[in-house]
């Protein structure tokens, strides 16, 4: 999630909020594996990046914090390719070097543990 979360940071995380937006961090485990990512997608959207830009359903969408760059790409989610109920799309900041949605696929709300709610240790 650099640069805007560095490893050995403290966060403080929301277990009981069940409520996902747009651009919420959150923790998941994906595959027993868990991650710290930024919902990009919700349920029933179409998203997909054109040179460098977000797109959802269609509309161009302002992304109001620092990430790197983020290569085409159309998430196949299934019909219409719509993302299905009670899932969503999750990437990481460092774009570049990140496993995230591009590559598991969606993430459905039950391997959501919570989302962050701020950092408690900051080291940068």
């Amino acid at each position: 999630m650099i640069p805007n979360l560095y490893d050995k940071e403290l966060l403080l995380l929301n277990k009981f909020d069940k409520n996902y937006n747009r651009f919420d961090i959150v923790v998941l485990r994906k595959n027993g594996v868990i991650y710290v990512k930024r919902i990009i997608g919700l349920p029933s959207e179409v998203v997909k990046y054109k040179e460098n830009q977000l797109f959802i359903n269609d509309v161009l969408l302002t992304e109001d914090f620092e990430h790197g760059y983020t290569d085409d790409v159309e998430f196949l989610t299934g019909k219409e390719n719509e993302i299905p109920k009670q899932s969503y799309i999750v990437l990481g900041d460092n774009r570049t070097d990140s496993i995230d949605s591009r590559n598991f696929g969606i993430v459905r709300k039950e391997e959501i543990i919570g989302k962050i709610i701020t950092t408690i240790f900051n080291i940068h």
